[in-house]
């Protein structure tokens, strides 16, 4: 670019971008386009602009535009996997993040991206030898260590995970993230734990708040271990409550939304005709989180036909788009999203769900999809995928709400950080899984977690029965299998199934006593 004037407005656009004035950074790039449509200095501006926006096939086409021209760039490559990733192209992203690989890597961020694609399309194998070449080529990167401690937590190498974190924290002591890794590795023992250190960073004063509430969650965790349950709740409820005082989560919106696809969905919806998606192999296992779903998971992924997806988000989103696209159609009628959800082209959910968790499934005819709050739309989910099989996970309310809030979840469940919008949200939860029954029944079957603990062969062989798999006594040996399980339960299901979880609430149940009210006034817990 030669033009001072033109060259002045692209600097004007990257700091408009940088500032966060999206709109204005996007008037200047249609501005730059229109005066000089060949230039690769704005198609990277309108390929960042773009991005920003969340207009990714946009982004997509200007990146295109720049790699038809360049020559191999790894940046631009690792973007166009990112872009295509968002656009849930996923094994697309997976080869452009290989192709980026193939080229000189000049900083140990490239490295990670890289690595990053291709743990978010469920492969943490294929991410773990890009962490481990970044952290020989840049010795002591905290971010490299802690994706690499990341990788290798999901991948059950705890003592390589625990090394690296030692050392990351010798390098940093107060990254939080590291702190709280380092305690859900493993068992914490008298002998053996990080307590004191944990308790001199949170003592020190100088950590930020964000970072107290993770060390404190760490704290809680190790106490636990060494069962100091009143220590243990003190520190949780004051990480909880740091933690809550940063979000910006309106319980009454969240309780509204579900009532709302209550009254919405009624039977009458579920039974109009309508077309679906007739192909069968997907597995959904819904309920609330910490309840088994990951056990579960493990169980019937152990199948010879069937493998995992995670928590594979798709569903929801594809449903989303669908139902913003018939809004629009439907906006002279003031219609609300639910309403236009009800109208979308459930086939079309259904299909493009499909071709995206088909390219995770690794050729199997059956695959899970574990994300537990797909339970919100078990009636879409039945009118959209018609053989789709839905399993819910139950278990006691009390040691539910306990798990929950004890957990330190990043960036998801908001409601998990305050007693009382943990136990409404619960109530809220349980009228909507009750209300899918009642409009669609016998089209969820139930599994309680203590069922599964108490009797696994028996209640593995009524999953496998209601997904249409025959019995394979291999299932019940889900804790020998090595592939990776990138949940908050990753380090439990290693084990053996065990009995250690049940009604573990008790050890606290003095300091749940709002919870317990609350439970027991909506009928879902005795005196």
């Amino acid at each position: 670019m030669n033009l001072p004037g033109a060259e002045r407005m692209l600097q004007q656009g990257l700091g408009l971008l940088r500032q966060g004035r999206l709109a204005e950074a996007q008037e200047m790039s249609r501005v730059l386009l229109k005066e000089h449509p060949n230039d690769q200095f704005i198609w990277n501006l309108a390929s960042e602009v773009a991005i920003a926006n969340d207009d990714w096939s946009t982004a997509a086409h200007f990146v295109d535009k720049l790699l038809a021209v360049t020559d191999a760039n790894p940046g631009l490559l690792i973007r166009k996997a990112q872009i295509l990733l968002a656009l849930r192209h996923r094994a697309e992203a997976c080869e452009t993040a290989n192709k980026a690989g193939n080229c000189p890597l000049i900083d140990p961020a490239q490295h990670r991206a890289i690595a990053k694609i291709l743990r978010q399309c469920n492969d943490p194998v294929a991410a773990l030898p890009w962490l481990e070449r970044a952290k020989k080529r840049f010795p002591g990167n905290p971010a490299v260590l802690h994706d690499l401690a990341l990788t290798q937590f999901f991948l059950h190498q705890i003592e390589e995970a625990e090394m690296n974190l030692d050392e990351l924290l010798k390098i940093m002591p107060g990254h939080g993230g590291a702190v709280y890794l380092r305690s859900v590795l493993r068992t914490q023992t008298e002998q053996d734990n990080h307590i004191s250190d944990i308790e001199h960073i949170v003592d020190s004063g100088s950590a930020t708040e964000e970072t107290m509430a993770i060390c404190l969650f760490a704290l809680a965790k190790e106490y636990e271990d060494l069962n100091e349950f009143d220590k243990s709740f003190v520190s949780l409820q004051e990480g909880a409550t740091l933690k809550r005082r940063r979000l910006t989560y309106r319980s009454v919106d969240e309780l509204s939304s579900m009532r709302d696809i209550a009254t919405g969905f009624t039977r009458a919806v579920y039974q109009s005709p309508s077309e679906g998606c007739n192909k069968d192999g997907a597995i959904f296992i819904v309920g609330m989180p910490r309840t088994g779903t990951t056990l579960l998971e493990r169980i019937l992924s152990s199948h010879s036909q069937v493998t995992s997806i995670g928590e594979f988000p798709d569903f929801p989103i594809e449903m989303t788009e669908q139902a913003r696209a018939k809004l629009l159609e439907m906006a002279p009628q003031n219609a609300n999203i639910l309403e236009a959800s009800l109208r979308m082209n459930f086939a079309d959910v259904g299909r493009r769900y499909m071709v995206s968790a088909k390219q995770l499934a690794k050729g199997s005819r059956y695959f899970v999809d574990k994300l537990p709050h797909n339970f919100l739309y078990c009636g879409f989910i039945r009118k959209a995928l018609p053989n789709a099989r839905i399993i819910h996970l139950v278990r006691n309310p009390m040691d539910t709400c306990y798990a929950i809030y004890k957990t330190h979840f990043n960036q998801v469940y908001s409601f998990s950080c305050n007693l009382e919008e943990l136990a409404d949200y619960y109530i809220a939860y349980r009228k909507l899984m009750d209300h899918w029954h009642q409009v669609m029944p016998g089209q969820i079957l139930d599994l309680a977690y203590e069922d599964i603990v108490n009797n696994p062969e028996v209640e593995a062989r009524r999953a496998l029965d209601w997904c249409g798999l025959g019995w394979e006594s291999a299932v019940l040996d889900f804790h020998v299998s090595k592939d990776a399980s990138a949940t908050a339960s990753a380090a439990q299901v290693r084990r053996p199934i065990y009995s250690s979880s049940v009604d573990k609430w008790k050890n606290v149940e003095r300091h749940l006593v709002t919870v317990k009210e609350r439970l027991q006034k909506a009928g879902l817990v005795g005196t």
